[in-house]
């Protein structure tokens, strides 16, 4: 999906694709969290729920990247990649022992419904984002443009 990613960050504003991403994370988590608390959640679900959550972090993982160097001075651009690194490790680490805590004390519909407001704060922070537009030169979208990359 990263191909296909770096095709829509060049037609779209990175700043919609990012929001477009974190809406679609709230909307799995959304469902999840309905699912759960009325108990219609099954395998089939849970398939397309993950499907439409990966989809959406497969399009913002490159998304994410692209943007640092948008709103990060040059001359802190190293120091602002090691500082978003430490953060995405620090989050996958202790994520999941927060996650714990919220469920022995929420249960699984809690979560869910934490990481769904979670989800909506950060699109609606995304747009707030004011990215530094680098003088750039656009092509039509093709094959050959679709694998430059490689």
């Amino acid at each position: 999906m990263s191909v296909i990613a770096g095709q829509l960050l060049d037609m779209f504003g990175r700043r919609f694709v990012a929001g477009a991403c974190q809406v679609g994370k709230a909307i799995a988590a959304l469902l999840l969290t309905i699912g759960t608390a009325q108990g219609w959640l099954n395998r089939e679900a849970m398939f397309a729920i993950l499907f439409l959550s990966g989809t959406a972090r497969a399009f913002e993982i490159p998304t994410m990247h692209s943007i640092l160097p948008g709103i990060v001075p040059a001359p802190l651009l190293s120091r602002a990649i090691a500082a978003s690194a430490t953060a995405q490790q620090t989050a996958t680490i202790c994520g999941p022992a927060l996650g714990g805590f919220l469920y022995a004390g929420l249960g699984p519909a809690g979560v869910y419904a934490v990481c769904t407001a979670v989800f909506v704060c950060a699109s609606v922070l995304m747009i707030l984002v004011t990215i530094t537009r680098r003088a750039s030169e656009r092509k039509p979208v093709s094959l050959e443009t679709l694998f430059a990359g490689f």
